[in-house]
């Protein structure tokens, strides 16, 4: 067991200014406040360690959890704000503890900065306590803000940084690392245990300082753990491994790469990426550069929304119209290459199709206006659903025939749209009805030239088109209503007024129409539907309809009919 002088002189520390310092504030020439405050952000710091580990943490060690889990925590905010101390363990989650300190309106910058010191050296004597394991990792990234009480924010606040590493515990982690990649994911000789597993061990490998190699070595071992992971065959540890992996290439990319070349406006999901003045291609890793190509290359090809590919793509068009990478360039142009042979190109006599999953976007040409054409394109577009492909993209269609599209009112004129409608005039009910079926079981995705107001999940043209062409399409119309993002998408409305216009009220009609005035959050009102109500017989076969629902459930449907009234109206 290292003992606790041997763990500081294995210290790396970058929090220099500690060392100048005397800890014991008491024979310092600090004021009142300053002691105070000092002493209340170590005993805050205390509290939450013994908490977390007399609670959460209680009987852990070291890896006793998780085999390449050496710790929790490697950063540690301490704000001083409001008259309260704030300690955070991450930088974007609420903060961990909290504790009372009217002494810090007390305080100007300046005395507070001379106890940041103190701070620092208090977090790092924290940070080495064997008896404080496993709270902290072999790091730990330090955060001191300060904003009292004074006149401008500049004049009144300050922040520091600080970093500590225990070279020690890393070397432990590291060979620990080491074997773990050996077993598990060279020789195979086991399988990754679980999620909580998958999550430690990405962390780990992305620390590029405490694994010793560099992106490259990171992509070629990326590729193994890929492999690794799919020859578990479990779908759960499969999810795990792709939320792991996305998250921590988003990290490297804002963390690592971008601000090399951007200057970064603003913070959160809201950024502005300004390229610097002085950038030049010269300046571009080479490795990195290649990383970065490669981290678009597996958002795309684990996808798990539709705006992973569309900001996959954003990455590759950066990476080549400003870094000049031919790979990213030949993705762009071709796609990925993940999808082979005839499910990315067709071409016959009658119909040329060609699909580039970096855009999402399918190519139509129709050469012959006949049915076959747009069946060999339905079928197309069926097979590279099936194989993966993006349910959230666009037709890019190339006819001659006169534009024709839905009898709806109000829905985008997109090409998409067009080629549906075509599609169902040439008759195609059953290659529509495999697509619809395709297309609904995958789940909020969106049309790639639909946004807004006007955006609709992936099959609606054809689910909408078939049930306005028949009765024998409403158990299909009920299960997309079932399956819509109510909370994003409203534009079906347009399609719920087509249908009630069309079939008007029945009780097999009613099971589609209350499906559907049950699938959005807007507030609408139908006056045609108000206006089917005024005769008895339709009234009562209505509030059959909505018998079996939840209170809230036949508010929503009662509303659409007869607005703030509608209590009045269902019972008149």
């Amino acid at each position: 067991m290292l003992t606790e002088s041997k763990l500081k002189s294995d210290l790396n520390l970058v929090a220099a200014p500690c060392r100048k310092f005397n800890s014991n504030l008491k024979g310092s020439s600090m004021n009142e406040a300053q002691i105070s405050l000092a002493d209340k952000i170590s005993g805050a710091l205390k509290r939450l360690i013994r908490d977390k580990l007399g609670s959460q943490y209680k009987g852990e060690a070291p890896y006793s959890g998780c085999r390449v889990q050496e710790g929790y925590f490697d950063f540690l905010c301490v704000e001083c704000r409001g008259s309260r101390i704030r300690l955070y363990l991450d930088d974007f989650d609420a903060d961990s503890f909290r504790a009372d300190a009217p002494e810090i309106d007390e305080l100007d910058r300046e005395e507070f900065e001379a106890i940041v010191p103190f701070i620092a050296k208090s977090a790092e004597e924290e940070f080495l306590a064997e008896a404080n394991l496993p709270f902290f990792a072999y790091k730990l990234d330090l955060a001191v803000k300060f904003e009292g009480a004074g006149s401008s924010l500049a004049q009144r606040s300050c922040e520091h940084k600080f970093y500590f590493e225990n070279t020690a515990r890393k070397g432990e982690l590291k060979r620990k690392m080491d074997d773990y990649i050996d077993e598990i994911i060279i020789r195979r000789d086991k399988k990754i245990k679980d999620g909580r597993e998958i999550f430690v061990f990405m962390d780990r490998i992305f620390d590029l300082s405490l694994m010793d190699y560099d992106e490259a070595a990171l992509a070629a071992l990326l590729e193994q753990v890929i492999a690794a992971v799919q020859d578990v065959k479990n779908r759960r540890l499969l999810e795990d491994f792709i939320i792991a992996l996305e998250n921590n290439l988003r990290r490297w990319k804002e963390e690592k790469f971008l601000p090399k070349f951007y200057d970064i406006l603003g913070d959160g999901w809201s950024k502005d990426y300004e390229l610097k003045k002085d950038f030049t291609r010269q300046n571009v890793d080479a490795g990195e550069l290649a990383f970065f190509v490669r981290a678009a290359f597996w958002n795309i090809k684990f996808k798990r929304y539709s705006w992973d590919v569309n900001l996959a793509r954003k990455d590759l068009e950066c990476a080549a119209k400003i870094f000049g990478s031919a790979q990213a360039q030949s993705y762009l142009d071709r796609g990925t290459g993940e999808l082979k042979g005839e499910l990315v190109k067709f071409k016959d006599a009658d119909v040329e199709c060609l699909a580039n999953d970096v855009f999402a976007q399918v190519r139509v040409k129709i050469k012959n206006e006949t049915a076959d054409a747009y069946k060999k394109a339905l079928n197309f577009i069926v097979k590279l659903l099936q194989a993966g492909f993006s349910a959230s993209y666009a037709v890019k269609l190339s006819s001659k025939a006169q534009k024709v599209y839905l009898p709806i009112k109000g829905l985008a004129p997109t090409q998409t749209h067009r080629f549906f409608a075509a599609a169902l005039a040439h008759g195609l009910d059953g290659e529509l009805e495999l697509y619809a079926n395709e297309a609904l079981k995958h789940k909020f995705e969106f049309y790639a030239d639909t946004d807004g107001k006007k955006c609709l999940m992936s099959g609606s043209y054809a689910v909408f088109g078939l049930a306005l062409k028949s009765e024998k399409y409403f158990a299909l119309a009920r299960r997309y209503f079932e399956a819509v993002d109510a909370e994003h998408q409203s534009a079906h409305i347009k399609f719920i007024e087509a249908f009630i216009d069309r079939y008007g009220i029945s009780e097999r009609s009613l099971e589609v129409i209350v499906a559907g005035l049950l699938s959005y959050q807007e507030d609408k009102i139908y006056k045609s539907l108000k206006a089917l109500m005024k005769g008895p017989a339709n009234k009562a076969l209505f509030a059959h309809a909505i018998s079996g629902l939840s209170e809230h459930e036949k508010e929503s449907a009662a509303y659409a009919v007869w607005g703030k009234n509608w209590q009045k109206n269902l019972k008149g």
